[in-house]
């Protein structure tokens, strides 16, 4: 008899969990860390005579999350996506999910997260060439904000990307968090203000939103 449980901590000090421990054979799976997906993704492409760039690679667990079964489920599209070239960087990822909606967004947000500006840039014009409307981005964005405040705040992180959730709310200043989320409030207010369709005011005020959050995450 094969007995499988899964659990994201077992508390050792309870009877169930000293009588698992007492068994004469007894295998324990750890959750991957994102380095080791990375490395099973590329492992997996060259299987299928791909090759997958690092950076592509990283770029799927930031859209996909933490599940290997699903990074693999993504890479088989990805690999029918790309046909017979390999996989070269995140530009190909993210033309493989282009109009992915949340994805896109939560790869947008990672990068605020981190206060990579230029790749905030390049996430955000991928967004808005594929047709995503400010409106849906600071949708999106007061989401993922309001999730790293309830994190930062001993909250538990769900969803297929909550192990990067949680790193975020950790890494982010708790100030500058409170501050980047005021932001996102009063981006809102002036695209309500505007009360015209998408076109270069409402990109400018995104434009302004994305520098302004960048600069409070590296202002420690």
């Amino acid at each position: 008899t094969v007995l499988l449980l899964a659990s994201s901590k077992l508390d050792r000090r309870t009877n169930f969990a000293k009588t698992l421990e007492a068994l004469k054979q007894v295998w324990r799976f750890r959750k991957l860390e994102r380095p080791e997906l990375v490395r099973a993704l590329t492992a997996h492409a060259r299987k299928q005579e791909k090759k997958l760039a690092p950076a592509a690679a990283e770029e799927m667990v930031v859209r996909a999350g933490d599940d290997l079964r699903l990074l693999l489920t993504e890479l088989g599209k990805l690999v029918a996506f790309v046909g017979a070239r390999d996989v070269n960087g995140e530009d190909d990822v993210a033309a493989a999910t282009a109009g992915a909606g949340m994805s896109d967004v939560f790869a947008y947000a990672d990068s605020l997260g981190r206060g990579d500006l230029g790749r905030s840039l390049e996430r955000l014009q991928l967004m808005l060439d594929a047709g995503t409307s400010a409106f849906e981005l600071i949708g999106g964005l007061a989401w993922h904000f309001r999730t790293l405040l309830r994190v930062k705040g001993g909250a538990p992180a769900f969803g297929p990307n909550r192990d990067a959730m949680a790193a975020a709310a950790r890494a982010f200043p708790p100030r500058a968090l409170v501050s980047a989320h005021r932001e996102i409030y009063r981006a809102d207010v002036a695209l309500k203000a505007a009360q015209g369709p998408t076109g270069l005011k409402d990109e400018a005020v995104i434009d302004r939103l994305t520098r302004r959050i960048c600069t409070l995450r590296s202002d420690r």
